[in-house]
């Protein structure tokens, strides 16, 4: 399927987009709107879903090991790292909540967002804000559901869950990537009008090393180390940064984030 980005009867979608430079590109189509994360809460209800709640009831796979880090990714212990999280505790105070829709919280050294349903996403922030210009870096692993799905980096995050403005830079499981942007809580994709395909990207029960650059009005992806996507929008020049993950068809995903660290480019 493609993935575009859904007109819904709440958001209107403006379309317009435009591509810089996609390599390994192939056009797809499909539908999704940006559904809003419910309120941020402290800890996790008791019906919350994990990845290993047999109540649940969903296909999870056993994680796939991680590839090192360093195969692919700058160091984090560079100078002009600004912050780095392994996820190995929760001092890193990132949203931690729960619904029939999503999940999210630190899970065995990772941090976990699950979606349970489709045309769904969901993000999370850390305690954590650094407004300039800014090079993030994480480790992505899918590890329960279908590879229909949506993943990756947010930066330039402002607003408020419900009416949030920032960058997405995401791939999914089965291969495709796109750079896009929320204003006012409605998103828009501005490397292309859909997701487009890579073979940078490890599909399946994998684990991808993702990099979002973002720098003045230039907007670029890596994946696995290679660029993928550049483009460039003036639209934000501030905020934080954070995870976003979510579904089109499918009504189950689930992906393990790691090695989080903001570079100072």
């Amino acid at each position: 399927m493609k993935k575009a980005l859904l007109i819904s009867a709440l958001l209107i979608l403006a379309l317009g987009c435009r591509l810089s430079n996609i390599v390994d590109e192939v056009t797809r189509t499909g539908e999704q709107p940006l559904e809003q994360i419910e309120p941020r809460q402290e800890q996790p209800t008791a019906e919350y879903r994990s990845h290993n709640d047999p109540a649940a009831n969903k296909d999870v796979q056993d994680a796939p090991p991680l590839f090192p880090s360093e195969e692919y990714s700058s160091s984090p212990d560079s100078p002009d790292t600004i912050y780095v999280d392994d996820f190995s505790s929760s001092e890193g105070g990132w949203d931690v909540q729960s619904s029939d829709n999503l999940y999210t919280n630190y899970v065995d050294g990772t941090f976990h967002i699950a979606i349970y349903s489709s045309f769904y996403d969901a993000w999370a922030n850390p305690d954590f804000y650094y407004g300039d210009d800014a090079q993030i870096e994480v480790d992505a692993t899918l590890i329960g559901g279908e590879d229909d799905n949506n993943f990756g980096i947010l930066c330039r995050y402002s607003g408020t869950p419900s009416i949030p403005n920032f960058y997405f830079f995401e791939i999914s499981s089965d291969g495709y990537a796109v750079i896009g942007k929320t204003i006012d809580g409605i998103p828009e994709y501005i490397s292309d009008e859909q997701m487009m395909l890579s073979n940078s990207i490890n599909q399946g029960y994998a684990t991808n090393h993702l990099r979002a650059d973002c720098v003045g009005s230039q907007l670029t992806f890596y994946v696995n180390g290679t660029n993928i996507i550049s483009t460039s929008d003036s639209s934000l020049y501030d905020g934080g940064v954070g995870l976003i993950a979510g579904t089109f068809d499918a009504a189950y995903t689930e992906l393990a984030f790691d090695n989080f660290f903001v570079i100072v480019p």
